[in-house]
């Protein structure tokens, strides 16, 4: 029996007792007192969920209050008059013996407001061996104030008489009363002071979350009535919390206002109107006017003030936000201007160029025909004018010496075919000769080969240095050691030597010289050449003797190449004489020497020395050379007056020492070979 006491008790202290800051009713929003699309009811500090309606304001999560606390309830039946279900109250008797079997409320509606509800409590216990239940009743009266918001509620415990003798308390009723309302913008109350019986337990705050339609229309409600243009604009822009009929009238209030402000609020608010035109919610008719404002702005402050023509065609392609700032009018307009404004400064570059141009300001003159160019490349005035310059700059360099292959090339490359190009080529080739002559570079050559040259004379140059080079890099070397031999043969003596030498002189060159010497034996040219070895009898002697000689010549060339030439040669040989002899021949061919006289000196027969002039035809190359010649003794070179004064004629053929004392012409040949 004590355990049920302490039921009672319990009951009575979760209904009065309950924590205060939760609150909650069952029914649709309206009925439950609510104002306005009511989406959600929270306990503000612990956020926990107390109702929850659907757009219609049907209920969708809803707790129950019994006494100051609320409970997760159930609808099982709705009516006009009132719904009823199941409260989950599980909880309060958690830490009972007794078993909860069920909780039923019925709640009661008159002039559309709650007006009372009932409950019903069935507990399942044991007591020593016997199994009993508990029915506990319970009836709340709901009054409102002036408002319409609750202010008492009375609740009718309905115990009979056993239980309240064992509850020993009196709780067959309780008085709860509501003051102090606190209320939002919507009407709906937010927070209230709770009393029981007199006392005041505490406050309860709760927070409502109403749905986006309902509050883009109060926001609608709210900016229609202050005129606030930026809200209606906000709701406009708004896809998310703003319905569609919402965002319409707020779109159609904020162009209404947009007209008006064009021209004045937004008057030379260019930024701001550049902005409003990129917004979705302008119409055609306000999107119109500040396009037309704006293209105007644009070709008063951008167009007309640039003088570059390039920019102003540019800026007919301006685009903002993805949207073509000009249309084809201003298009139109803008090219016109941009064509002018070239023309103008073709014109005005042209004029300033001849200026600089006229008083020898050439530098700044090619720098202002760039710029005409960069605009106008086909100008063939600017084209021309530029041709001057730098040939002006050109010649000034020459003039100054300070001239450089680079640019006679890049004039050259630059302007090709003018009336310049054939002055300058001969320039080009002059500098260049007058280059060759201090060094002789055949990268010189070379390049002068390959360049036109125009003035006669200077081709000429030209061509002889251009000779003159393939000369000095072919000719070879200048001097020619060599060794070789010679044959000569005249009516009465004949001879043979051999003879090393001094070639000086290139092969190709117009002159060479040469200097020897040679060393051989002359002989008789009839006993050289005999036929009948028998007809010869001992006292028909001939004369011998040795002859060194020194050859001076001068060459002719003639036929010339790199590497031979045909020459003529003027020359003489300076002659010693030695060891003259009279020889015998033999019977049997072999040569006898016929002794002097006693007392008779031998070197006597001849004289030391003697000079043979030399003209000669030969060919020479790098290696060797032969020649043929013809030479001329201009003194006798036997002493025939002391010859006969002795007797020497009577020991020989009288034909033969005639001969060989008289002959003084003789022709012949060598053969030399150079290194």
């Amino acid at each position: 029996m004590k355990q049920i006491v302490s039921i009672v008790a319990l009951i009575f202290s979760l209904f009065t007792c309950a924590s205060l800051g939760v609150f909650a009713q069952q029914s649709d929003a309206s009925l439950l007192g609510f104002k306005g699309q009511v989406e959600s009811v929270y306990i503000k500090d612990s956020n926990a969920l107390l109702h929850q309606f659907d757009e219609q304001g049907m209920l969708g999560t809803f707790s129950m209050q019994v006494g100051l606390r609320y409970f997760d309830a159930q609808l099982v039946h709705r009516a006009d008059k009132y719904y009823s279900g199941l409260v989950d109250c599980e909880e309060m008797f958690s830490d009972s013996e007794f078993d909860l079997s069920e909780t039923n409320y019925k709640v009661y509606f008159t002039s559309g407001r709650m007006s009372r509800a009932s409950f019903q409590f069935v507990l399942e216990g044991e007591y020593y061996f016997d199994t009993y239940s508990i029915v506990f009743n319970a009836e709340q009266v709901y009054k409102y104030n002036e408002r319409g918001e609750v202010s008492a509620i009375s609740i009718d415990f309905k115990l009979d008489d056993e239980l309240k003798q064992l509850s020993k308390q009196k709780i067959n009723s309780q008085h709860i009363a509501y003051k102090n309302y606190a209320y939002d913008e919507y009407g709906n109350w937010i927070s209230r002071d709770c009393y029981v019986d007199n006392v005041l337990k505490g406050t309860e705050e709760r927070i409502i979350a109403y749905y986006p339609r309902f509050l883009s229309q109060k926001a609608y409600e709210k900016a229609l009535a202050a005129g606030d243009a930026d809200e209606m604009k906000r709701l406009a822009m708004d896809r998310t919390n703003t319905s569609d009929e919402v965002r319409q009238k707020a779109a159609a209030y904020w162009n209404e206002y947009l007209s008006q402000e064009i021209n004045g609020k937004y008057k030379y608010q260019w930024g701001q109107l550049f902005e409003i035109m990129s917004l979705p919610i302008v119409d055609e008719d306000n999107r119109a006017t500040i396009e037309t404002i704006i293209r105007q702005h644009v070709w008063d402050t951008q167009v007309l003030p640039e003088r570059d023509f390039q920019k102003v065609r540019e800026l007919s392609d301006l685009t903002y936000n993805g949207w073509r700032l000009f249309d084809a009018e201003y298009v139109d307009r803008i090219q016109q201007r941009s064509v002018q404004l070239r023309t103008d400064s073709i014109s005005r570059l042209y004029q300033s160029a001849c200026n600089d141009y006229n008083q020898k300001r050439y530098q700044q003159a090619i720098r202002t025909l760039h710029q005409l160019l960069n605009i106008d490349s086909n100008n063939q005035s600017a084209q021309d004018l530029l041709t001057g310059a730098n040939y002006y700059i050109l010649q000034d360099r020459i003039q100054q010496q300070t001239v450089s292959e680079y640019l006679f090339d890049d004039f050259l490359a630059k302007y090709p075919g003018s009336k310049y190009q054939a002055e300058v080529e001969d320039q080009y080739a002059t500098y260049l000769l007058q280059k060759w002559s201090t060094n002789h570079s055949p990268e010189i050559i070379d390049q002068l080969k390959t360049m036109s040259v125009n003035d006669a004379k200077l081709s000429k140059k030209v061509s002889h240095a251009i000779k003159r080079q393939n000369f000095l890099r072919n000719r070879g070397k200048l001097l020619h050691w060599g060794f070789g031999g010679d044959f000569q043969a005249g009516v009465g003596m004949l001879g043979g030597s051999g003879e090393i030498g001094l070639r000086v002189g290139y092969v190709p060159s117009l002159l060479n010289f040469y200097v020897g010497a040679r060393f051989g034996v002359l002989t008789s040219t009839k006993v050289a050449f005999r036929k009948d070895k028998d007809a010869w009898f001992a006292q028909e002697g001939y004369l011998r003797f040795l002859r060194a000689a020194v050859p001076l010549q001068v060459r002719l060339n003639f036929a010339k190449n790199y590497e031979r030439a045909w020459y003529l040669g003027l020359g003489a040989d300076i002659n010693f004489n030695i060891n003259p002899q009279i020889r015998t021949v033999s019977p049997d061919g072999k040569s006898i020497d016929v002794k002097p006289m006693p007392g008779e000196n031998t070197k006597d027969w001849v004289r030391l020395t003697t000079c043979s002039p030399r003209l000669s035809i030969g060919v020479c190359g790098k290696m060797a050379d032969f020649e043929v010649f013809g030479l001329y003794d201009l003194q006798q070179t036997f002493d025939t007056e002391y010859m006969q004064s002795v007797g020497i004629n009577n020991h020989m053929n009288n034909r033969l020492y005639n001969e060989q004392t008289k002959d003084r012409w003789r022709v012949g040949a060598a053969l030399r070979f150079c290194f």
